[in-house]
């Protein structure tokens, strides 16, 4: 899944929460709830007040949130924040973890007690106890970090699916109606008309392969208007019957190549109609005339792309376009797969490459 693409910024992850202090505010008194509770005062071997508790509880809190966000942030440079690859998500989280464990354990709570050690000259075995108690805490704390900010995440990322499924259950309703369009396109089929109706006068054995091949088009498009993947064999077959039509009314105004080996064909899959829509494009937006001849090439580059190229001799008066064809033929591959087609125009030749999907 591509495509847009399902991005969790840092700026979403829990660690980053604008209200973040008062989140860090309420699990320091929450915590130091418990701390009286179990009345960890006494585990010190000299009197300590219950406000020193609760700064001990505040630090560890706050100094672990703020630590962890700062890690994340650096982590950055070295892992880039993808957050649409789970992989990525779980690289993140194992090269922090660690680290994160040595932060909240060693600086927070450890080289304090150990500085105040020797500021205050007391022994280490008098705060053995509560260094241990307030070890584990910090561990604690760091993991109960960790564990908000995955859920923050996929909780994120969960919403996030939902908004692309529904987009893409709108780009179906719009793919779904630029194929109706297309069956019904008033100028194609009024164009076949009346290429029929000049051959059914000069040429009837002609004219009877002409209304085959069309009422295979049409056929092709109601069989096939709710399919997500067709073999490219079937699609080809298709796009044969199509361009018969437009060879017959355009007879040598048009040049078409096709190179497309049949064992490929056959196993591999795109989106139904693509190449129909890409050959469209290619005589509405180009001259087609007998002083120059418009070459429409369909051909393999090894078994990754099949390619729909036209020479380019646009028209000066440029149709006006929806760019509907292109940009569902794109989102459908994204819906699809996590490759994407690849257009080029080098002055001489406008080209597509549509990747071939195959089955698992």
């Amino acid at each position: 899944m591509t495509t847009s693409s399902l991005i969790v910024n840092l700026e979403a992850s829990m660690l980053s929460l604008k209200f973040r202090f008062v989140l860090i505010l309420l699990t320091a008194i929450l915590f130091f709830g418990v701390f009286e509770f179990l009345h960890v005062s006494q585990v010190f071997r000299f009197e300590i007040s219950d406000l020193s508790i609760f700064l001990i509880t505040l630090w560890i809190v706050a100094a672990s949130w703020e630590g962890n966000r700062l890690l994340v942030d650096w982590l950055d440079k070295f892992i880039a924040p993808d957050y649409t690859d789970s992989r990525t998500m779980w690289k993140r989280f194992l090269a922090t973890y660690p680290l994160a464990t040595l932060y909240s354990v060693g600086i927070v709570v450890l080289l304090p007690a150990g500085i105040f050690c020797i500021v205050f000259d007391v022994a280490m075995a008098d705060i053995a106890a509560p260094t241990r108690l307030f070890s584990v805490f910090g561990f604690l704390i760091m993991n109960l970090l960790h564990t908000a900010n995955a859920l923050h995440y996929y909780m994120n990322k969960w919403r996030d699916t939902l908004l692309e499924a529904e987009r893409f259950k709108k780009m179906s309703v719009e793919s779904q109606f630029e194929a109706l369009r297309t069956q019904v396109n008033p100028h194609f089929l009024f164009n076949s008309l009346n290429t029929l109706a000049s051959l059914v006068q000069s040429d009837r054995e002609t004219a009877a392969e002409f209304i085959h091949r069309l009422s295979s088009v049409y056929r092709y498009m109601l069989q096939h208007q709710n399919d997500e993947l067709v073999t490219v064999a079937e699609e080809l077959e298709f796009a044969n019957s199509y361009l018969y039509l437009l060879k017959t009314r355009f007879d040598r105004s048009i040049r078409i190549g096709v190179d497309i080996e049949p064992r490929i064909a056959s196993q591999s899959y795109i989106p139904p109609v693509t190449l129909q829509l890409l050959i469209e494009n290619a005589i509405k937006h180009n001259i087609v005339s007998r002083g120059k001849p418009l070459t429409v090439e369909l051909f393999l580059e090894g078994e990754e792309w099949v390619v729909v190229r036209n020479t380019l001799q646009r028209k000066s008066q440029r149709q006006p376009s929806t760019r509907i064809g292109l940009s569902n033929i794109r989102s459908r591959y994204r819906y699809l797969s996590r490759r994407e087609l690849q257009v080029s125009d080098d002055g001489e030749f406008f080209t597509v490459r549509l990747p071939l999907l195959f089955s698992e």
